[in-house]
């Protein structure tokens, strides 16, 4: 897999905003925006889209900049299917940088724009949390609720999202009492909880792929015994996330 740098094209529209699109594997800088972004999420790193690589899927990437910084942008996944020819999705995304309508409907007409210039037969759009109202201008430029029968499937609707910053009474304290009782469960049998990595990951795999063998109703990509070394190959090396 080719994970050199694309050439990017920029294109300069409208008075304050100047967009930069690339086609790139390897993007630090868009990917050090979603780390700082309130809004960012891994689905939208560069380093996601080197994982999916693997499966076929090429990013496109919108960054939008002004007065010289990254102020917002989307990366879109594209992929041609038999039956519906060239798609794209947006997952957890688009990553917008402040609280401002103007930009947040400037990012909905770019990813419009996208769309129809990569003359995809559909674009898919998962907006991240928070929201920011996102889907409301995206309905505004043409967009609609997806039928769940179309491509992608399996996309994660939500996940349970910690902040481990906080105290752990105060952790504990936001959780279900069904949670809470489980844990205390958990620790009273003899529960061990280690960081899996390197050995770890590979075991993982492997009881993962087992079990959506035997289930067959789990996502794909989990029943690919490649899935977990090629996620901890770009995300475990980089110190982006780990497993338990």
């Amino acid at each position: 897999m080719n994970c050199q740098p694309a050439p990017r094209q920029a294109v300069v529209d409208g008075p304050s905003f100047m967009v930069e699109v690339s086609r790139s594997l390897h993007d630090p800088r868009w990917d050090d925006f979603l780390a700082r972004c309130p809004s960012g999420h891994h689905e939208q790193t560069s380093l996601w889209a080197q994982v999916k690589a693997n499966y076929g899927w090429s990013p496109i990437r919108h960054v939008i900049f002004e007065n010289g910084g990254i102020c917002g942008g989307f990366q879109i996944l594209c992929k041609s299917l038999h039956h519906f020819g060239r798609i794209g999705y947006i997952s957890h995304g688009p990553a917008i940088g402040r609280e401002d309508e103007a930009l947040k409907r400037y990012v909905a007409l770019q990813i419009d724009r996208a769309a129809r210039k990569e003359r995809l037969a559909y674009l898919v759009v998962v907006p991240g949390y928070p929201d920011q109202n996102v889907a409301a201008q995206l309905k505004k430029v043409g967009f609609k609720d997806k039928p769940n029968w179309l491509p992608p499937t399996g996309l994660m609707q939500a996940t349970f999202l910690v902040d481990l910053r906080d105290d752990l009474h105060v952790i504990r304290g936001r959780m279900h009492r069904k949670a809470r009782k489980n844990i205390r469960y958990g620790l009273k049998t003899g529960l061990i909880v280690r960081e899996g990595r390197d050995e770890k990951t590979s075991t993982l795999s492997e009881v993962s792929w087992r079990h959506c063998a035997a289930a067959k109703g789990l996502p794909r990509r989990l029943r690919n015994r490649i899935f977990f070394s090629t996620f901890g190959g770009y995300f475990l090396d980089m110190g982006f996330s780990t497993f338990f």
